[in-house]
């Protein structure tokens, strides 16, 4: 069982951090907070963990 949440919250983090990332490459053609490309400002961290605890679960689940 815990492993099953473990991947449903690695698939989870994964699918966020992709999103988050083809947002900011602007592929969704929206206006975002900063221009494609640009990484300044506070908003990237956000766009780091989501990326780092997909990892760590993906991880986990793996080894685990």
């Amino acid at each position: 069982m815990v492993s099953a949440l473990v991947l449903l919250g690695a698939v989870a983090f994964t699918l966020v951090a992709a999103y988050q990332l083809a947002g900011r490459l602007g592929m969704f053609g929206e206006a975002t907070t900063l221009p494609p490309g640009n990484w300044q400002g506070h908003v990237w961290q956000g766009h780091v963990w989501n990326t780092v605890l997909a990892i760590i679960l993906w991880l986990v689940w793996f080894y685990g």
